[in-house]
């Protein structure tokens, strides 16, 4: 992957004829707090810690996404917001593209440039995301002593294991429990 910041015009030439499957080359896709409502009933939702903090993230699969089957996906309106923005990711509030991605280039419809994002592409997440991300670090560093391992598969994964009221956390340990025994503490 090649990350390049947003300083021209991009188009996207669509997934059809592509041999790369994305679907294939992604494991993890960080999220904040606002995306764990869309995805918690299709994807577990882990902490790792990075160096910036503990980040939430879903487990799209062991090799490959789960919902990828026959050279498609099976929850395509339901699909993650990081699958819904790409080749376009939001990196605080900054905007990138994989120019990796074949899709990417000059020709096809219009993708994103310095002032607008294609409407295919957008996802409410991408505004203001510094301070939700922020939001997002508060709760998840407020949580860390109380973390406990998981499984290790690309990253060490965490869970938080206590009872709450907090509603993010709430919807973290449901995503769990649809995909995975939770151990008694």
């Amino acid at each position: 992957m090649r990350f390049e910041k947003v300083e021209k015009e991009y188009y996207f030439s669509g997934c059809e004829k592509c041999t790369v499957n994305c679907c294939e080359r992604f494991k993890f896709i960080p999220l904040i707090l606002e995306d764990f409502k869309e995805v918690y009933k299709f994807f577990p939702i882990f902490f790792s810690f990075f160096e910036d903090g503990i980040v939430p993230v879903i487990e799209l699969g062991e090799d490959k996404c789960r919902y990828f089957k026959d050279n498609r996906c099976e929850i395509y309106e339901f699909r993650p917001p990081g699958c819904k923005t790409y080749p376009i990711i939001p990196y605080f509030d900054e905007i990138l593209v994989d120019i990796s991605c074949p899709a990417v280039g000059c020709k096809g419809e219009f993708l994103v440039n310095k002032e607008k994002i294609n409407p295919k592409f957008f996802h409410k997440r991408i505004e203001n995301l510094t301070k939700k991300r922020e939001k997002t670090l508060t709760l998840t560093n407020s949580i860390k002593n109380d973390l406990i391992f998981f499984k290790k598969n690309v990253l060490d994964l965490y869970i938080y294991p206590k009872n709450t009221d907090n509603k993010y956390l709430k919807l973290h340990q449901k995503s769990i429990k649809a995909f995975y025994e939770l151990p008694n503490t």
